[in-house]
């Protein structure tokens, strides 16, 4: 008798989301936490790709810069316009990898609540 009130004892103590979390919720979550993690990795793949591509373009108007022959005005005007949507496009990257970012850190938070009550398998 001792022994069932033990397990009573343990079982009441757990927190009651925990108690009412069955193996197919587990597995349920689980399986959209991948979704997630999959379209998460796609995402990745495009911000390192946009990354790239402004870090070569920011070279490239780097190398520019430096050969310019700046008493000329239209090609300094011109140079400026195209650094203005180089600057634009790197803000927008920049937004887009904090939203990124943001969205990696719910993923890590729902994974870890996740194992927290479902186990560390999860």
């Amino acid at each position: 008798m001792k022994v069932l009130a033990l397990v009573l004892a343990t079982v009441s103590a757990l927190p009651a989301a925990a108690q009412d979390v069955t193996r197919r919720d587990c597995l349920d979550r689980n399986d959209v936490l991948h979704e997630r993690r999959y379209d998460l990795e796609s995402d990745r793949l495009r911000v390192e790709s946009e990354t790239g591509a402004l870090s070569r373009e920011g070279e490239a108007l780097e190398a520019e810069w430096r050969t310019l022959d700046k008493t000329n005005m239209a090609a300094v005007a011109s140079y400026n316009a195209r650094s203005d949507r180089f600057n634009a496009r790197v803000a927008d990257q920049n937004a887009r990898v904090a939203r990124f970012n943001g969205r990696a850190a719910r993923i890590n938070d729902d994974t870890d609540r996740l194992a927290d009550r479902c186990g560390p398998r999860f």
